[in-house]
């Protein structure tokens, strides 16, 4: 039997543009996708417990590998391109209600579940500017939203 989750949180998203995606066969499962192009600060709003692997903030040095040095020069030198080069997030969530009018997305229970590495170096680079006292670009980055009443199946997703 499917678990049923409760809504425990709410987050919400400002975005540039969404689409309903969902595939007549995830119709059939009572699933729904979402694409959404969001300005990059607001992926900072979701967490990240639904992810299999977290990301670490404390990558410095040699920990910091290829990936998170990749993910960082795009913010830095190639922002208006990041959301092409970019694979873009995965998140998951209970529901979500879409306000078009106010171009603003409201996510229940929602995480990140791809994603929390390029998560992680935006929030470097907001600080990092917050800190040096400069106004950091805005570039949008892209959001798949699959929306999952199975909480079991949330898991799969990740």
């Amino acid at each position: 039997m499917a678990a049923k989750a409760k809504i425990a949180s709410e987050v919400k998203l400002a975005y540039e543009s969404i689409r309903n995606l969902t595939a007549p066969d995830e119709k059939k499962n009572g699933t729904r996708t979402f694409v959404a192009n969001v300005p990059a600060p607001e992926i900072l709003k979701l967490g990240t417990d639904a992810n299999l692997r977290d990301y670490i903030p404390a990558h410095t040095g040699k920990k910091r590998n290829a990936t998170h040095r990749s993910i960082y020069d795009t913010i830095i030198n190639r922002p208006d391109r990041f959301i092409t080069l970019h694979s873009g997030f995965t998140v998951s969530a209970l529901e979500i209600d879409v306000d078009d009018g106010n171009k603003m997305a409201t996510l229940y229970n929602a995480s990140i579940v791809n994603g929390a590495q390029s998560q992680g170096e935006i929030k470097r680079y907001q600080e990092e500017c917050e800190a040096e006292g400069t106004e950091p670009v805005d570039f949008l980055v892209r959001v798949e939203i699959i929306v999952e009443t199975d909480s079991s199946f949330v898991t799969d997703t990740a």
